[in-house]
């Protein structure tokens, strides 16, 4: 998470930094716009940078005001979030035709961990222009084993399937890297056939998802006896197999193993098991976890972030008042993800909204996953949305945020559709957004 301190939220370096649609069109409106631009690329100013996105939003900005691809480049910058941001800015911009930042990309493909990156935002450039000389860059600048490497990591087998027809090289690289998949499928253990005893499939690791039929079956043709082992191993000690069964049950809305997946969060446990016990509450039924939602919502430990999930799908209209209190106790301690689902759960509660904590999370909040979920709750609980908040969630830095500016924002407004135009119209733009966009074009009720 970024320790950088961000300018205060209602200036206009404010709003740029935090991702906000007012930012992006004030920055466009004043004078030193590209000076705002460039402090923000300087040091990335995102809370988490592992999944907010900031590229396309930079980056259609560096094309509105003129910046020069060369300006993005991110040659001397130490920082790993600056230089990586900027790539992704300068990968957006390739992918609306700017030559000068596809060249740039291009020249930062050589051996070491960016390279299976860059080469996967190159393939993604439309019409294969991203990979226009590419494959002899990488041919005089790989030798065999790292191109191999190269080949093994990359997110997607194109371009060098493509490229395979003519470079022997790259034919044997990949024939390399099917061999070493291969070996490491090899060494994996066998699954147990799904239709045989229980007790060895739930001793087998299957991982983050186990396989549908093993869920099927235990859902509806489980024994007592099968469901018997189940619980047992659910409130063992910590193992895949516990896991699992934490899975299991959660499928079949068992509330057998709920007093240890309790104590999981009371004792503040991180990892695997934190993740099976938190998926295994949230997949129960309502009247079971509501009243622990309830009685958790202020507690001191980790419990208080589970309840603020479970009141966001289950709040009833008695909770408001709770999740209120819960708000202003997170927000003052700075509980970003607690805060997310606070305001999920408001959003619940049209009868008894508009909310000043939601428009708060919506100007002032540092994390853009947090705003995206503010706006969707200030559609369904502010009357004033929809003309205070909407149009510039048309400019969001994400495509969530801008979907719900798509739906709220009020078409006989010129600007509002003109920009709603455009989103219908950029084909580098995410997919969902030019499709509600075009959508809402032709059915503007």
């Amino acid at each position: 998470m970024s320790d950088l301190e961000l300018a205060a939220p209602s200036s206009a370096l404010g709003k740029l930094q935090r991702g906000r649609g007012a930012g992006w069109i004030e920055a466009v409106e004043r004078s030193d716009g590209r000076e705002l631009l460039m402090t923000c690329l300087a040091v990335d100013p995102r809370w988490d940078s592992q999944v907010e996105d900031r590229a396309s939003y930079y980056a259609e900005l560096c094309i509105a005001l003129a910046v020069p691809a060369s300006q993005i480049d991110p040659q001397g910058l130490k920082d790993d979030d600056a230089r990586w941001l900027r790539f992704d800015v300068l990968a957006e911009m390739a992918r609306r035709d700017d030559a000068e930042a596809i060249a740039i990309l291009q020249d930062y493909v050589r051996p070491g961990p960016d390279a299976d990156t860059l080469v996967w935002h190159l393939s993604r450039l439309p019409n294969g222009s991203g990979l226009v000389g590419l494959e002899q860059l990488i041919i005089d600048r790989f030798g065999a084993d790292e191109l191999a490497e190269l080949v093994d990591d990359s997110r997607s087998r194109l371009p060098w399937d493509h490229w395979a027809e003519q470079i022997p090289a790259i034919s044997r690289a990949i024939a390399a890297a099917d061999v070493r998949s291969k070996s490491n499928r090899r060494s994996k253990p066998a699954p147990p056939q799904l239709d045989g005893p229980l007790e060895p499939i739930l001793a087998f690791d299957w991982g983050a998802v186990p396989p549908k039929a093993l869920v099927h079956r235990t859902t509806n043709t489980a024994t007592g006896a099968e469901v018997d082992l189940i619980r047992h191993a659910a409130v063992g000690p910590w193992s895949p197999t516990r896991g699992l069964a934490l899975r299991l049950l959660g499928q079949r809305r068992d509330p057998f193993a709920i007093e240890v997946a309790a104590q999981t969060f009371s004792t503040d446990t991180i990892g695997r098991e934190r993740a099976a016990s938190y998926r295994y509450l949230r997949d129960l039924e309502a009247a079971v976890t509501l009243p622990l939602a309830r009685e958790w919502i202020l507690a001191d430990d980790d419990r208080s972030g589970v309840a603020a999930t479970l009141m966001a799908m289950h709040s009833e209209s008695e909770d408001v008042p709770s999740i209120r209190a819960a708000f202003n106790r997170a927000w003052e301690r700075d509980w970003m993800y607690e805060i997310c689902s606070l305001v999920e759960a408001l959003g619940r509660h049209p009868d008894h909204g508009p909310f000043p904590e939601l428009r708060m999370v919506f100007t002032d909040v540092a994390y853009s996953y947090a705003r995206r979920r503010a706006a969707r709750s200030m559609a369904a609980v502010d009357p004033d949305f929809s003309t205070a908040f909407a149009v510039e969630c048309l400019w969001d830095c994400e495509a969530e945020t801008r979907l719900v500016g798509v739906d709220a924002s009020h078409l006989d407004d010129r600007i509002t559709r003109a920009r709603i135009e455009v989103l219908a119209a950029d084909q580098a733009g995410d997919q969902a957004v030019r499709s509600a966009a075009a959508t809402r074009l032709t059915d503007p009720s």
